[in-house]
């Protein structure tokens, strides 16, 4: 968080209560954030992909971010668990970077998706 001097006085500011904050973290808790390397693709495309390979048990829900990023979220444990521990998985010749999804996280991160360890 930027301190006051810095915040733009065009952007809104909204605040929640503790509850809401809660409410929001209890619903993301089974999602992950997914990045193409390499290439984007159009939003059909990754989405009609994850939902083959992935939405095996229940459904998944897929919202497009900026910069290439695609949070999704799982109805499934099982699937949750197939998604991020499954890989490495790929979209055509492309390698997809899977992380999960955590309160503080932003679209800036940066790791070997391959890495194991």
């Amino acid at each position: 968080m930027k301190p006051p001097e810095e915040e733009d006085p065009l952007s809104p500011n909204i605040e929640f209560t503790a509850a809401e904050l809660r409410a929001f973290q209890r619903e993301w808790r089974s999602a992950i954030v997914v990045e193409v390397l390499g290439q984007s693709f159009p939003y059909p495309m990754i989405a009609k992909h994850l939902n083959m390979v992935w939405a095996k048990q229940g459904s998944i829900q897929i919202t497009n971010r900026s910069k290439g990023f695609y949070f999704v979220r799982f109805t499934s444990k099982l699937d949750y668990e197939h998604a991020l521990n499954g890989g490495p998985w790929m979209i055509g010749d492309h390698y997809l970077a899977v992380q999960k999804w955590k309160k503080a996280s932003t679209l800036t991160w940066r790791s070997n998706p391959l890495s194991c360890g």
